[in-house]
């Protein structure tokens, strides 16, 4: 951003930074230490404007000039880059060397030697291994080349910068007034602006969430804020969901990846409130700050994490006095002050609540003397390690209680039970049992229990979590006449708001809408169900609510690849049913939570469940009988080894899927319901696997048409793939990639992102096979990428599984690959096979290598790391090869001939030949090139004859 002051015009951190083609955190680095050259001492001029800190064009220039000074003397010792120039030529490099992305002995190499230049200006240094630096110093790697690597490098450091700044994520909790913490504010400003990682720590309502987010403010390093309240994440799934739904919100593919690639800054906010556990939170913070990635972390506890080696450590102390003093009343007389602020003792929450406490009473006086005569609640002070049930903050917040009605009291035990807060959008207050929400929401403002923000054209009403845990507990022990009530109801209106946003968004055509508010609302969802799940045993509803909030919820736990936490919540609501004494319900519930058991790798729990469904007591019903059999199927399926598979097995999950479609349609007095649908596509499935597809079709086409009008967009698009596999195993190619088209498109949309890149490599696979089908248009770039991300996201998955040094890894893994690379290059976009090539070299081919020994490393690694390598360069190689047709050499369709006969096997070479031949013949001019002719051409290498296609002339 451009400030305009007279005479002069002004950058922000971030535009300087793009100007000078360096992070922010260098460029407060300049503006903050002292440069040391031969000619003198400088440092980069800054101006603050209005509490910000901005930079003048013409002392940038000036300051980029003068970093060209010698460092040292002719003659004289040399001087090393500075640790803070050489922390932003890693981030530069993506944490390993520049030209070749190995991430061992990677060292700073001068671009024009420091023996002439004298120069560490930071434009001057790249990033080399040992092995490129020494053939950069003998000259086999030119000046040239390096000059334009670190061309490209700064440019993209400028890109991410400019990314990031117009970049937002989700909602932030509202900015209060910071009081008394301008030592800790400037602390945590250059935290920011310098390093990594950063803890906060100190008690709770301490203000370690205002400070933060003042910190970022004012640090404005051009860091987007990813939000991450810990208390919302139950679990590692759903930490992992969550920075997942931030990072979608950015772009398609590996969350790290997306969210380095705008420089977010994740705060974790309130570790000690997660269920997640410490463990999954050092996991992630590790992930997050790795070499490659330029990502910062914040981290707000209420205790120390040995576990975790943060770069800074910010410990909140009380406030003093004076600061304390801002907060009550300026009518207080002395002593009264003094009792107050002995009682709050620094802490900003309960000295804010104190006077509220006084306003309430309209006495200082009187406030001390309640508080005072309450001996039975000894006052602690809130300096300790960790707030407890008997500090200065519980007495205060207990009187502040006592204070409300029970309306008042019954609304704020409502708000304790959102963790994400109440989005005013989404529910009207008067549904949770508010009949006078302005008023009562007002009141609760005033005594500082709650908050509210902006949150689209309405209201975000959030709680803190100190608060949070005392209503509850407070509440839940005196609880006010008709809580029992308002507990089923506000159950019952979370519980239908979350089923309006499943039937009516994602399963009523505004899918992507519907998935992204049920982001934002899961918490909340699994917050009332932990609620309902409690009472269930005293109130009959809620039990029913519980299976109700987890039958509206499975669209949402497949498509998200929240596996983990749908089979929690299945889980809990089957055994609920189940001892409630409802036996078809369980059932439902325990089929649910088979598949997706199926879906997270988890056959003992699919198994598992199989023998609880055995188990209950379900009689003659057709309808359960045909639920259980489907179930048996499944397992019967799932147990067989896709090598091992007989007719016998085969045919015995065959028979259980059709008795089952039998019962369901008997149980529907002959109609086909949506789970009579669902047992077509079973049967399907188990004839497509069994490579059976003349049988499997019409049981496909008869299913999606049911499932299209139930409006299931997720099993219509895998029935529509399987049917693309099926026409393709029947080689009727255009309506295979008719039918993988159409699914790509349904798994876009719900952002359901492995069965996207499924639908779109058995798609690439299809139009290297048979040069006469086309690509759909629907398949766009958009698409293309996403199905990039979610392919190389599999193998990062994949990759603790992979022997190293090695050479065996999932065939699959190379086909999804493979048929990326042929709908990118076949659609002529140079760009998705960029960033395919970066991410299979950055987050795999590297990944690997660093896992092998030395001696492997440095003869190019094992067979699996060369592997993946060479797939990253032939993404390269194809990305740089110029449009023009007649343009390609004879040296350049060699190297992609030998690489297709080399790195494949099978008929998947055989398939990529096939692929060369069409992309060739299609993009390059080569027209009517047949595959036998490259292989011909490839097996004369082996006979000593040059590689020649005889019907074209190549340069």
């Amino acid at each position: 951003m451009t400030v305009k002051e007279p005479g002069d015009e002004l950058l922000d951190p971030v535009a300087a930074a793009i100007r000078l083609g360096v992070t922010p955190e260098l460029l407060f680095h300049y503006a903050s230490r002292d440069t040391r050259t031969t000619l003198g001492t400088f440092r980069l001029a800054s101006r603050t404007v209005g509490g910000r800190t901005l930079f003048s064009e013409p002392d940038l220039d000036a300051f980029d000039e003068r970093l060209s000074e010698p460092r040292s003397e002719p003659g004289a010792r040399r001087v090393d880059c500075e640790a803070a120039v050489t922390a932003h030529l890693r981030v530069e490099a993506g944490g390993g060397c520049a030209r070749c992305g190995r991430g061992v002995a990677v060292e700073n190499a001068h671009i024009e030697p420091y023996s002439s230049s004298r120069s560490n200006h930071h434009r001057n240094v790249v990033r080399l291994c040992a092995v490129c630096h020494a053939e950069y110093d003998r000259g086999l790697l030119t000046r040239e080349e390096v000059t334009t690597l670190k061309h490209v490098l700064v440019q993209r450091v400028c890109d991410r910068l400019a990314a990031g700044h117009s970049t937002t994520l989700r909602e932030l909790p509202p900015r209060a007034r910071l009081h008394g913490r301008a030592r800790d504010l400037s602390q945590l400003v250059a935290a920011l602006r310098s390093v990594r990682s950063v803890v906060v720590r100190g008690v709770g309502g301490i203000g370690k969430t205002q400070l933060v987010l003042h910190g970022a403010n004012a640090a404005n390093t051009g860091r987007p804020l990813v939000w991450v309240p810990l208390e919302e994440c139950g679990s590692e799934a759903l930490l992992q969901a969550y920075v997942a739904a931030a990072a979608a919100k950015v772009g398609d593919g590996d969350p790290v990846s997306v969210l380095s690639g705008v420089r977010a800054c994740v705060v974790l906010d309130g570790v000690e409130r997660g269920g997640c556990g410490l463990a999954a939170v050092a996991d992630l913070v590790e992930r997050l700050t790795a070499d490659g990635q330029d990502i910062q972390v914040v981290v707000t506890t209420q205790a120390r994490l040995p576990e975790i080696a943060f770069d800074a450590d910010l410990p909140l102390a009380a406030l003093d006095r004076t600061a304390s003093a801002e907060l009550l009343p300026g009518d207080v007389d002395q002593i009264d002050r003094e009792d107050l602020l002995d009682i709050g003792d620094g802490h900003p929450l309960t000295l804010r609540i104190l006077a509220a406490l006084v306003r309430h009473l309209g006495d200082a006086s009187a406030a001390v003397d309640l508080l005072k005569a309450r001996r039975n609640h000894p006052i602690e002070v809130p300096g300790r390690a960790a707030q407890g049930p008997r500090t200065s903050l519980d007495l205060c917040l207990s009187v502040a209680l006592e204070a409300l009605s029970d309306r008042e009291q019954t609304s704020l035990w409502v708000l304790a039970q959102l963790p994400a807060g109440l989005a005013t959008g989404l529910i009207n207050p008067r549904n949770l049992g508010m009949d006078d929400a302005v008023t009562t929401l007002a009141t609760l403002r005033r005594w500082h229990l709650i908050e509210d923000q902006p949150l689209w054209d309405e209201r975000l009403i959030t709680m803190l979590s100190p608060v949070r845990d005392f209503v509850r507990r407070a509440v839940e022990t005196s609880p006010p006449a008709g809580l029992g009530e308002v507990r089923v109801g506000v159950a019952l209106c979370i519980a239908g708001m979350v089923a309006h946003l499943n039937e009516r968004l994602i399963h009523g055509g505004e899918v992507r809408l519907g998935m992204r508010l049920l982001d934002r609302e899961l918490p909340n969802a699994l917050s009332i169900l932990d609620l309902a799940r409690a009472g269930s045993g005293a109130e009959p509803r809620l039990r029913s609510l519980v299976t109700w909030l987890a039958f509206s919820l499975q669209t949402y736990f497949f498509t998200s690849g929240a596996f983990q936490a749908g089979l929690d919540v299945m889980r809990v609501a089957a055994d609920l049913a189940t001892a409630a004494g409802e036996p078809f319900e369980a059932l439902e519930l325990l089929s649910q939570l088979q598949s997706l058991a199926g879906r997270a790798n988890r056959p003992d729990l699919a198994e598992a469940a199989l023998r609880d469904a055995r188990k209950l007591a379900i009689g003659d019903d057709p309808r359960s009988r045909g639920v259980l059999l489907s179930m048996e199927a499944h397992v019967l399926h799932a147990d067989e080894s896709y090598w091992a598979r007989d007719d016998t097995a085969t045919n015995a999950a065959l028979e259980a899927a059709r008795r089952s479609f039998d019962l369901l349609v008997e149980a529907s007095d002959g109609k086909i319901t949506h789970r009579a649908a669902l047992s077509l596509l079973q049967q399907a499935c188990l004839l497509s696997d069994a490579r059976r597809p003349v049988e499997a079709l019409p049981l496909l086409d008869q299913a999606i048409a049911h499932l299209r009008t139930a409006e299931d967009p997720i099993n219509t698009g895998a029935a529509l793939q399987r049917r693309g596999n099926c026409m393709a195993d029947l080689r009727r190619p255009e309506e295979a990639m008719r039918s993988y088209a159409e699914s790509a498109v349904l798994f876009h949309e719900l952002e359901a992102m492995e069965y996207r890149s499924n639908a779109l490599g058995e798609a690439g696979l299809v139009l290297a096979e048979h040069p006469e089908a086309s690509c759909p248009p629907e398949i766009g770039p958009e698409i293309i990428v996403g199905g990039i991300d979610d392919t190389v996201d599999r193998v990062v998955l994949a990759l603790p599984s992979v022997a190293v040094p090695g050479n065996d890894w999932s065939h699959n893994l190379t086909r999804k690959i493979c048929g990326m690379i042929v709908l990118a290059s076949l659609s002529a976009n140079a760009d998705c096979l960029s960033h395919m090539a970066q991410r299979l070299r950055l987050d795999v081919a590297e990944a690997l290598m660093a896992r092998e020994p030395e001696q492997s490393r440095q003869s190019g690694g094992s067979i699996v790391t060369r592997h993946f390598g060479a797939l990253a360069w032939l993404c390269e190689h194809l990305a740089e090869l110029p449009e023009e047709q007649g343009c390609i050499t004879v040296i350049e369709v060699e190297s992609l001939a030998v690489l297709v006969e080399v790195v494949f096997r099978g008929d998947l070479r055989d398939q990529m030949f096939g692929w060369l031949a069409r992309y060739l013949s299609e993009r390059h001019g080569l027209v009517g090139l047949r595959p036998g002719e490259l292989r011909a051409a490839v097996d004369a290498i082996g006979f000593g004859r040059a590689f020649a296609l005889d019907r074209f002339d190549l340069a």
